[in-house]
């Protein structure tokens, strides 16, 4: 998968300069779904509970071998934007040393802006495969497993799991936060809580790196430290959603003047607590918003979450339209949206035009 590139330096570098070609994120987008077809994949008798990603709306199967010292990676999906991510992440990690990934931190996905231009749920994922993907060798490095079942691991870890996993190894092995930092070699500040939001209040992860130095001395492995992270803030809860079709939510009786779900005629389905009482899901139709949200795709949206500037919403105007939109800037007198299909046009409203407008903060894809 990654044979151009002699080294894993070289690699993510090819990435951040491929996607500097393009201009915008409707171009990249594209660029991640060619990749995603070109990812040979894993067989169709690979393609089961025993390689399944748990957690992940799309279905991701993943399997990692240590091939003479080097961890191989194999993975797929049965969604296509997905399998472009999968793609970018074996090119950097496949075929490699165990040291040489234990040591790289996917930073590239930062430098491309990756993680806030996807959904919620995206973004978090990808946090997560590339931890999972980095620490896998923790699980390889001695020799006494030659392969892992990746249906073994609980997966889809969020931001707020991975640090509640570190704060229950620290309080299992007798130190504080700092203390566990320290017993890692790490400055003894890597786990306060001040580090775990950046200054521009978006969450910060710990690196994969000082994870693994954690793992090293607290003698524990990821499926170990995966236990830890369902200790605390309950990673994979779920719970239930009132579901309607988008184009049905413009019609009256569904939503109060708040924009909080009502009435009858709402079914229901499963999905993860974003702990929001009154959030409701959409499913999306149109295809405006592709490939960011493509028709069929289900989103939850949380009426009592913080918008702001780049979050996708749904909007329901003064004439009954509900519809999802990028939100570009909201001003004392006008809110400006984006479509994010260049063939539709990007609507402008004046704000007495706005009903309300909620953030979504989960996607189905």
């Amino acid at each position: 998968m990654n044979d151009t590139f002699v080294t894993i330096s070289e690699a993510k570098q090819s990435i951040v300069d491929e996607f500097s070609l393009f201009d915008d994120w409707v171009d990249r987008y594209e660029y991640i779904i060619e990749l995603g077809k070109a990812l040979e994949g894993l067989p169709e008798e690979c393609q089961t509970e025993q390689f399944r990603v748990k957690g992940c709306q799309s279905q991701v199967w993943f399997r990692a071998h240590n091939d003479d010292g080097r961890i191989i990676y194999e993975a797929d999906s049965d969604a296509i934007i997905v399998r472009g991510l999968v793609a970018l992440l074996l090119r950097v990690y496949s075929n490699r040393s165990p040291d040489e990934i234990l040591s790289t931190s996917p930073d590239f996905f930062d430098a491309i802006e990756l993680g806030s231009h996807l959904s919620g749920s995206r973004a978090n994922g990808l946090h997560a495969w590339s931890i999972t993907y980095i620490l896998m060798p923790s699980l390889l490095k001695t020799g006494r497993d030659s392969q892992v079942e990746i249906g073994k691991i609980h997966f889809m870890l969020r931001h707020k799991d991975i640090w509640n996993a570190l704060d229950g190894v620290a309080k299992a092995k007798g130190f504080s936060a700092s203390g566990l930092a320290r017993r890692a070699g790490l400055d003894p500040t890597s786990f306060n809580k001040s580090k775990r939001i950046n200054p521009q209040g978006k969450p910060r992860w710990p690196t994969t790196q000082s994870i693994a130095k954690v793992l090293e001395v607290t003698d524990l492995t990821l499926s170990d430290f995966v236990t830890f992270a369902g200790k605390g803030a309950g990673a994979g809860k779920a719970r239930r959603y009132p579901l309607v079709g988008l184009a049905k939510a413009g019609g009256g009786g569904y939503f109060d003047d708040a924009g909080f779900p009502t009435g009858s005629g709402w079914a229901e389905i499963d999905g993860p607590d974003v702990g929001d009482d009154g959030a409701y899901a959409l499913e999306i139709t149109g295809d405006s918003m592709m490939p960011v949200f493509r028709p069929g795709d289900i989103v939850i949206v949380s009426p009592t979450s913080k918008v702001k500037r780049g979050d996708r919403v749904i909007v329901k105007t003064t004439d009954e339209q509900v519809m999802a939109k990028e939100l570009v800037r909201q001003t004392k007198r006008k809110v400006e949206l984006r479509s994010v299909n260049e063939e539709h046009p990007d609507p402008v409203f004046r704000n007495s035009e706005i009903i309300w407008m909620h953030r979504i903060v989960w996607a189905s894809q």
